[in-house]
């Protein structure tokens, strides 16, 4: 990297992850249909784990300073955040589309700071307030709108709707007991994250297990779902985890969560170039929503 952008690595590495994620999301999109949320979710949580496991053995860290209470709230973080929040996020594709998906997933950062308003007793000014208001005055502007596509669907828009929301709420859950895991720890990130996707890929496997889901036999994936998958699974998870890193390294935390939370942003030309219907509305919506998010994170 140039010397005159090195001072800005952790801001540029946030920003390629909210594209990495906008990539990742479109390839899921494509994915969605061929396989059940679940399993989705369970595959794609293997491959990060196989991806990070390999870089922790590289590193010979093999001694994490873990706690039971530490391993508890990592695990509940997993569970809340990626069991229960990216299969969420999964069953939302198909109604909704990547494009909606994804905005409804800014609300995360919202409901996140109110929670730990609640439970943690941590500061909220007016102006942190005003930009919840804002980011969900975003969403809900391009969730309301109408197309003929909506009008025809509006049952499965509704489903959709469901999913998304109860998709960012665990997403926030996730984040509040990763939060509170690791305030105070010298645990790395590197390995919270192998705990997270490790506690949700017992689960979902146990879930998938006791239901004799017929998805556990995956002999039926065709070659180039498995490689959409694994594509966005290295890009939207085992990079999107070393890139975050790198972001809350370098950069102010503040700064860093605002570009992170750009992603609905980037996938509006993917999704136009995947032939979903992008409007101006959606375009203004999604810049709102965002708009919201800087005001969130820089007024707290």
């Amino acid at each position: 990297m140039p010397p005159s952008l090195l001072q800005y690595q952790g801001e540029l590495a946030a920003i390629a992850v909210a594209l990495l994620w906008a990539l990742a999301g479109v390839l899921y999109q494509r994915v969605s249909g061929h396989i059940s949320s679940m399993m989705m979710n369970l595959l794609k949580g293997l491959i990060a784990i196989a991806c990070l496991g390999t870089v922790i053995v590289i590193q010979g860290d093999f001694h994490p300073p873990l706690s039971l209470t530490l391993l508890l709230l990592l695990s509940l973080s997993g569970f809340l955040g990626i069991t229960v929040g990216d299969t969420a996020y999964f069953q939302a594709l198909p109604s909704l589309g990547t494009q909606k998906t994804m905005l409804i997933g800014t609300l995360s950062a919202p409901v996140t700071a109110l929670l730990a308003w609640v439970f943690l007793h941590e500061g909220l000014s007016l102006g942190a307030l005003a930009g919840m208001v804002i980011t969900l005055g975003g969403v809900g502007w391009v969730i309301a709108e109408e197309t003929p596509q909506s009008k025809t669907q509006s049952a499965n828009r509704w489903t959709g709707l469901f999913w998304g929301l109860l998709s960012s709420f665990a997403g926030a859950g996730g984040a509040l007991f990763s939060h509170v895991a690791l305030s105070g720890t010298t645990l790395s990130p590197l390995w919270a994250t192998f705990i997270r996707l490790l506690t949700a890929a017992i689960s979902l496997f146990l879930v998938l297990l006791l239901a004799r889901r017929k998805e556990l036999n995956v002999r039926h994936v065709r070659l180039s779902i498995w490689r959409y998958l694994c594509t966005a699974a290295l890009m939207g998870t085992f990079l999107g985890i070393y890139l975050t890193q790198v972001a809350f390294k370098y950069a102010n935390v503040g700064i860093a969560q605002t570009l992170l939370s750009t992603s609905p942003i980037f996938v509006l030309p993917l999704v136009w170039r995947e032939g979903e219907k992008v409007s101006l509305r959606a375009v203004f919506g999604a810049i709102v929503a965002v708009a919201g998010i800087v005001l969130l994170f820089t007024a707290k």
